[in-house]
This record gives structure tokens, sequence and C-alpha cells, in this order.
């Protein structure tokens, strides 16, 4: 990934006033920046760990897929949703056609799920006045905005849908899967996690990052399988394990 002018941490606390605790400003610098566990130092390194299955050096080409494992209530799609806004600002497009949008899309298992992503990128936006002048479309399941350069990108929100129908054919900056482990999976079902992230990720830009963040669920998905094969290894993806009071501490 290209390194942005802000980094995302940054972004998180000084455009959108997030207050993130020592784990969430982890996730933000390793997974969703260019820091490794090893630039880290003291408690910030420690948690790393823990997280990362004791690596100190993760593969910058596989953070372009993400897995996140995190326990409920620690803030994930809140940390989530401020990347897909972070993104929508900030990402480099690539090279892409005369009047293309790029977007930053949410498929949840309902559209219900989806929206609460949609609902807290809206409200972060709100709170920042730089950033609420980028708004050129507000829509119930999409925001709209024009970056200073002209570029107009969009942030939507989608249900899961057969053969991932409703996604195709967009080209995006980044796609988050929230709660990935309670997608369907396998032949047996018309609604599969693993076709949504097959029509999702050749459509990914150069720098572009896909994430799949769940709560754990015993059953099995793509976001399972990709987990196992990566945990301690950043093969393919970089795994992210913690439960809540490692990811929120006491805030």
């Amino acid at each position: 990934m290209a390194k942005a002018v802000i980094p995302f941490y940054e972004f998180c606390e000084k455009l959108l006033g997030l207050e993130l605790s020592l784990g969430q400003r982890v996730i933000a610098k390793v997974a969703f920046g260019h820091f490794q566990p090893a630039d880290l130092e003291g408690e910030e390194r420690e948690i790393a760990l823990e997280m990362f299955g004791g690596l100190l050096h993760v593969s910058p080409k596989a953070k372009r897929f993400v897995v996140m494992r995190l326990g409920r209530g620690s803030g994930k799609t809140t940390l989530c949703s401020a990347y897909a806004v972070y993104c929508a600002v900030c990402q480099d497009p690539g090279k892409i056609g005369p009047g293309d949008t790029p977007y930053v899309i949410t498929v949840a298992p309902d559209l219900p799920t989806a929206k609460l992503s949609i609902n807290m990128c809206r409200e972060m936006i709100r709170r920042c006045p730089a950033l609420e002048r980028l708004v050129v479309g507000d829509e119930k399941q999409i925001i709209t905005l024009r970056r200073p350069s002209g570029l107009q990108t969009k942030i939507e929100a989608f249900a899961a849908s057969r053969g991932g129908a409703t996604v195709r054919g967009r080209t995006i900056l980044a796609f988050l899967l929230d709660e990935a482990e309670f997608f369907t999976s396998g032949e047996g079902y018309t609604v599969s996690d693993t076709d949504i992230f097959r029509a999702l990720k050749p459509r990914l830009v150069r720098h572009g990052k896909g994430m799949l963040v769940s709560t754990p669920w015993p059953v099995e998905t793509l976001m399972g399988t990709m987990f196992e094969a990566n945990w301690g290894t950043c093969k393919a993806a970089l795994a992210v394990k913690a439960p809540t009071l490692l990811v929120r501490g006491s805030a």
C-alpha cells in the first residue's frame, strides 16, 4: 500500500476524534498502516506479539487481506468504519477510467448489520467539518464524497447476495466483510462468503485492502479457513486474534 499523507492512526485521532486504546492503536498501525510489530515499543509491542501470533515482521503483501477474529465489543466495526472513511478520502485509486467512481464496500450477512458501518462512517464525518465539506450525497446505504482533486468516491453497504451479484462491476478501494464468520459457506448454500470474496477481489485496486472481521463462531467459513492458514505465519493474509479486553484495555 502506498504511503498516505497522514497515517491511519493519526487520521483516527486527529481528524475523526477517536480515542484509540493501546490495542486499537496497534491494529491501526500494523494491520492498517506501515508499521511492523518490531517497530513498536513497550506495551504496544507486547500487545502486537499477542495479537499477531508472535510475529515481529509481517509481509507487506500479506497485509492486502486482513482477517480479524476479535471479541464482541472490541470496537472492530468502529475501527473498520474509520478505515472506510480514510480510504474514501486518502486512498490512491491508481489508474481509473474517465468517470469511474471508486467504492469502499461493506458486506454483512444482513442489511441492518451492513448499515451499522455506514451509520458510523456518517457520524465520524459529521464530527469533522473538513470531511463534512467533502460530502456531496448522503443516502440510506451510501455516502458520496468529492475530494479536493475532484475525484468522487462512495462508501456503500450491501447485504450478502447470491454469487456476490450486488457488488460486481465496481472499482474497489477497500472492502469489509463484517461479521464474516456468520456468513454461510459451501456448496449447500445459495449465499456463499467465498463467492462474495471472489466477486470483490478482482476489483480491488492495486493498493487496496480487503478486511474480513468477526466475533468467533464455530462454523466453517472462508474467514475461518483464511485465519487458520495465516495465524502466526502471515503467508497470504494478516491474521489478528484478540479478546475484547486486550483490544480495548481499560477504555
